[in-house]
This record gives structure tokens, sequence and C-alpha cells, in this order.
């Protein structure tokens, strides 16, 4: 095995518990999200796809070498959701009510995103690509309701005091 051939090859890969699949533009993406959750709105994938999916690169940029796809795809990398985390919240947007759908994904999204943890840079940089595809109050609830989950309940909450109360009321 060397650079310039790899010891996995396409026939040994067949050995191990993994296989290689190709990459899957956002059209694709977009497609395979309608087949899975038909309730959910097409303008609702299109702008989440828009919003956190791969880019098609390839047809915005013709004449590229594959060198020069893959450095523009390696800087994008970190900006789009990983297809695991596109299903999983457009699964949970397509169980919620029609009318709250929208407020669903980005909820979830967020929290997928972990957005209560991320520094603030990030945490601006997201915000600001959803309210360009989702407008300025559902990514305000979405975030508000991430951020309140991840909230403790104050010391002398119902809760805490049904629970026993804190080891310092013992």
């Amino acid at each position: 095995p060397s650079g310039r051939r790899p010891w996995l090859t396409d026939e040994l890969s067949t050995y191990f518990s993994h296989h290689t699949y190709p990459s899957l533009g956002s059209d694709d993406i977009k497609q395979t999200l309608q087949v899975l959750y038909p309730r959910l709105a097409p303008e609702t994938l299109n702008r989440l796809v828009a919003a956190v999916g791969p880019q098609n690169h390839a047809a915005s940029a013709p004449g590229k070498g594959a060198a020069a796809k893959e450095l523009q795809d390696s800087e994008d990398a970190p900006h789009a959701a990983a297809l695991r985390v596109l299903l999983r919240v457009a699964r949970r947007a397509s169980t919620a009510e029609s009318d709250k759908a929208e407020t669903e994904l980005l909820t979830g999204l967020l929290s997928q995103a972990l957005f209560p943890f991320l520094p603030r840079g990030a945490r601006d940089e997201l915000l600001t690509r959803l309210r360009r595809h989702f407008g300025e109050s559902l990514v305000k609830e979405a975030a508000i309701r991430v951020l309140r989950k991840g909230e403790r309940p104050p010391a002398n909450s119902s809760a805490n005091q049904a629970a026993g109360g804190t080891s310092a009321d013992r």
C-alpha cells in the first residue's frame, strides 16, 4: 500500500463491516427527505437543505478539477449538517402539527447542533444562516425553546420540593 495505491480497495472493503457510499448532493437529499417524510411541505425541505445541507458546487463551478472540488467540499464540511441529522430533524418535524412543523424542525436542528454549547461566533453564524431561509421569528422561537430546555429549574421549584428538596433542605 502507498499513497498512490491504497490497500483498502472496493473489493477488500467487502470483508469489513463498512462500505463506501457516494456523497449525496442537495437534490438527492431533498428527494430522499420528501419520500421518507411526505407530510413535510416541499418548501420546508428546500429551506432546510438550502440552510444546512450540502451544496452542489460541481454545478456552480464547471471546469474545476477534482482537487478543487475536494478542497471546496472540505471547506464547506463544517457548515453542512450530516445526513443522519437531517433525517432525524425531518422525522421529528413530520410528527408535529402542520403549523408547528418548521418550528420543530428548527428546534431539532439547533438541539442536534448543541446550540447552547456553541461558541458565540458559531451560534451567530448558524442563526444568521437559518434566518436567511426561515425568517427571524421562527428562528428566534426555536432558539429560545432550545436554550430554555437546557435550563435547570430553580432550587425552590415545586418539582424539586416534590422530589424531597435539596440536600441543604434536609
